[in-house]
């Protein structure tokens, strides 16, 4: 089995997984009326779908490149990761007015006994998932992968924060502060969104830079430039500019030659390619370096 193949088969797991615990909080959100498990459930419901979705797609991602398609479907990964993030930031704007709205009328009235039990639930499943992804994903060399062991963590916290606010509404309902018991839950809603929506804003700008083919996280890019310059001499350094273009799993590093140049001939660029290539060859699974003559 390959390695794409492999993440084929994770891939699928996760969705299931995942759809499977978005169901059972839809479920526990309806039956004890929590604003909170509402989101945590189409948090998961969300992340299943493009879990799915990506399941179908992660095989073509290792397709070589043609004169149709010369960077392959690298955008994909990105434009998924980019989708995700804007439909999670909806989500979080919807659960904020949700949530404003029940302070305003009062708060709610939730059962916390089976709003504990799927907090703990979820902390025992997403933070198992999320330890594990961690370590498939370098070994896969698997962006896809490395983004969902995030979203698990994420996840993973989140169930964190619901099982402690709602064991407190639990101890406030049977004190003298008994009426603030309905308040916990649109305010855990609340932080939540506090929690997740700038994340969902940095996923959806890092996506979109990669897409535009724009550097998404410029101190990765400084450090393979760095290691690029390290291979070069002092003429090279002088003429050779190195540019990188991300997009998912895929890099691609042009060697932009300044004008004027040194009349290299076809084998000292091939071997000065090389060299590059044996610097960053552990950067991304798929890797290409380019010689590109400037005009000026």
């Amino acid at each position: 089995m390959n390695s794409s193949q492999l993440e084929t088969r994770i891939l699928r797991a996760l969705a299931l997984i995942d759809g499977s615990f978005a169901l059972m909080g839809i479920a526990v959100a309806l039956h004890a009326n929590s604003l909170a498990i509402w989101l945590e459930a189409l948090f998961s419901l969300l992340c299943a779908l493009m879990i799915a979705f990506e399941s179908t797609l992660v095989h073509r991602l290792n397709e070589p490149d043609t004169q149709q398609r010369p960077n392959g479907l690298a955008a994909c990964e990105p434009l998924l990761v980019t989708l995700k993030g804007v439909v999670l930031t909806l989500i979080c704007l919807l659960t904020v007015a949700k949530s404003l709205h029940s302070i305003w009328q009062g708060g709610n009235t939730t059962q916390e006994l089976p709003l504990i039990a799927y907090g703990v639930l979820g902390m025992l499943i997403c933070g198992s998932l999320s330890w594990w992804l961690g370590g498939a994903a370098r070994r896969l060399g698997s962006p896809i992968l490395a983004t969902e062991q995030h979203y698990f963590r994420f996840d993973a916290l989140i169930s964190l924060g619901v099982t402690i606010a709602f064991i407190l509404s639990s101890l406030l309902q049977h004190s003298r502060w008994s009426g603030m018991a309905t308040y916990i839950d649109p305010v855990l809603s609340l932080l939540m969104v506090l929690l997740t929506l700038p994340t969902a804003i940095k996923v959806s700008r890092q996506g979109l830079w990669e897409l535009l083919q724009l550097p998404a996280d410029r101190q990765w890019s400084q450090a393979i430039e760095n290691q690029i310059l390290a291979t070069f001499d002092a003429q090279e350094r002088a003429c050779i500019e190195p540019r990188l273009i991300k997009q998912g799993r895929r890099l691609r590093i042009l060697l932009y030659a300044r004008v004027p140049y040194p009349a290299w001939n076809s084998q000292q660029v091939s071997l000065l390619c090389l060299k590059v290539r044996q610097a960053t060859e552990h950067c991304a699974p798929h890797l290409s370096v380019e010689w590109v003559m400037g005009s000026g």
